[in-house]
């Protein structure tokens, strides 16, 4: 009787088997490695902040300082000689998801696409992960649900201004955590100017020089005037004007949040047209002047589209 070769033609496929595993397991390992080390090579080391925002991000988008795209972001430009002298006062700015900017720059009227005073500097990126948005509520449509209720607001630096703007959108969003919004109960006026110049990345080295060109400019001249001119009277004036212009600043808009002004967490007062705080609220009552479409009734899709 020949010996049967069941076992051992089955030990040989077997064998045959696990190398051809082993080979897709292999070549499935080297295609993971190549990914994981081509996405550190996009986004930098691992500990990098750009590292962090990637892995945060659901559906990340790199930021375009050269064509002023910043998705996601709360944006900051510094307004001249007035940010030389108290460098956490800027202009600020919103930006929906394809990175364009609004700001609040005047009465009843929300820019997009500009800044008042030149292109952002600084930026925050948000994390959406962080952002309680409602189910049928895209990022673009409370970005321009907020520009248009801004749209109906006056405009007045000391108050009701461009931060009061950006409260208003972190309120709504319940965007967090922050120490001071755990606080405050909300985001104010202070905690946004707070958070952006604490946390701000600049754009890049330009970003810096026009950020902190112009104070550094004031105390090289008045160093070098002090050193040859050995005297510190000038000296004395310019930390003088420097302290009374931030304490004045600081303790106003302190003393503004401890009365509890609504400017202050950007609370709407009123609208222009005197429109009802529900009709506000409402997507079909936006306006178009900030870009918004009036929404696409259909069967199929509520959501609103979103134009230049």
């Amino acid at each position: 009787m020949k010996p049967r070769r069941f076992c051992s033609h089955s030990s040989e496929q077997d064998i045959t088997n696990l190398s051809l595993a082993q080979k897709a397991g292999a070549n499935i390992l080297s295609a993971a490695a190549s990914c994981r080390i081509d996405s550190l090579e996009s986004a930098g080391d691992a500990s990098s902040p750009a590292a962090v925002e990637a892995r945060c991000w659901e559906a990340p988008k790199g930021i375009d300082a050269e064509a002023h795209r910043y998705p996601h972001c709360l944006v900051w430009t510094p307004i001249p000689l007035l940010s030389w002298l108290c460098p956490y006062i800027g202009h600020v700015g919103l930006c929906d998801s394809e990175g364009r900017v609004l700001d609040f720059a005047g009465p009843f009227y929300v820019g997009i696409d500009s800044m008042l005073f030149d292109w952002p500097t600084r930026y925050i990126q948000l994390h959406l992960d962080d952002a309680q948005l409602e189910q049928t509520k895209s990022w673009d449509q409370a970005v321009f649900e907020v520009a248009t209720d801004f749209e109906g607001q006056s405009y007045d630096f000391v108050c009701w201004n461009c931060h009061s703007f950006l409260a208003s959108f972190l309120n709504r969003l319940n965007y967090g955590p922050d120490v001071c919004a755990r606080l405050l109960h909300g985001w104010t006026v202070a905690g946004v100017a707070a958070r952006l110049f604490v946390s701000a990345r600049f754009v890049n080295f330009w970003g810096f020089v026009k950020t902190w060109g112009g104070n550094l400019a004031i105390w090289t001249a008045v160093l070098l005037s002090t050193l040859l001119s050995n005297s510190y009277a000038l000296l004395e004036a310019w930390v003088w004007v420097l302290a009374t212009t931030n304490l004045l600043f600081i303790s106003w808009f302190l003393a503004l949040t401890a009365l509890g002004a609504r400017s202050q967490w950007g609370l709407l007062r009123h609208s222009r047209d005197g429109d009802s705080a529900a009709e506000m609220r409402d997507p079909d009552a936006m306006l178009t002047q900030v870009g918004l479409s009036r929404r696409q009734r259909s069967s199929s899709s509520s959501e609103i589209s979103v134009r230049l």
